[in-house]
């Protein structure tokens, strides 16, 4: 039998967290992250079908917010002039409220390929939009599971 849920047991956004190395963004608007399978094919004589071989993945992401600081995109300027990378991890928290459970997860080796330095317009709040990568994800909590 299925097992029930409660609608309060709904996650929202309103009750995530994003940690950037160590510093908790607090005006985070929106955060997406995913990974991608990697498959090449396995072609073989006297069998029309195409199978598939796992061989790693890719993960990408893109993280919203309010800008209220230059942090983050002066660190990034620094280094692409310095031509030395910094060591990125990024934590992100989702937290059911009612039973005070969260789901998080650690992305390590995170580099950023692109950057808006800056972007605005009239009568509006800046929010800056940020794509990234990363090498790994790692389950630090999960809801709900059972053992």
């Amino acid at each position: 039998m299925a097992k029930r849920y409660r609608p309060n047991d709904v996650l929202t956004g309103t009750d995530g967290h994003i940690w950037w190395n160590g510093r908790n963004l607090a005006t985070v608007t929106k955060f997406e992250s995913k990974l991608t399978a990697n498959f090449e094919d396995i072609e073989v004589c006297g069998d029309p079908s195409t199978q598939k071989k796992y061989t790693g993945y890719s993960g990408s992401g893109t993280l919203s917010y309010y800008k209220v600081d230059t942090q983050l995109v002066d660190e990034m300027i620094a280094a692409y002039n310095e031509g030395v990378m910094p060591e990125i991890e990024i934590i992100t928290s989702a937290t059911n409220q009612r039973t005070k459970e969260s789901g998080r997860y650690k992305f390590s080796d995170v580099t950023v390929s692109e950057l808006t330095i800056l972007s605005f317009e009239s009568k509006k709040m800046i929010e800056e939009e940020v794509p990234f990568e990363f090498g790994s994800v790692e389950i630090l909590e999960s809801i709900g599971v059972e053992a």
